[in-house]
């Protein structure tokens, strides 16, 4: 099975082959990383397996803490 791999630089191999294990474990099969360098996720990683994605990346993170800072903005107000 191939799982795409999205980074914003080269990771090490310890830390890919990290992550390739516990891939696999989700599979309960051997994973192969096709690996993909994108810079707009900032940092972390994003995983596309079987069709699930595993987002790790620095940008989900700071979407969300907007999103969670908008909502505790409008609570506020009342």
């Amino acid at each position: 099975m191939i799982a795409k791999l999205t980074v914003t630089k080269q990771i090490t191999n310890t830390q890919m082959e990290a992550i390739r294990q516990k891939l696999s474990d989700i599979a309960q099969e051997n994973v192969t990383l096709q690996t993909v360098i994108d810079d707009a996720i900032i940092g972390g990683f994003v995983a596309e397996l079987n069709g699930k994605i595993y987002d790790c990346s620095l940008k989900t993170r700071l979407k969300e803490l907007q999103s969670y800072l908008k909502v505790a903005e409008n609570d506020n107000k009342y």
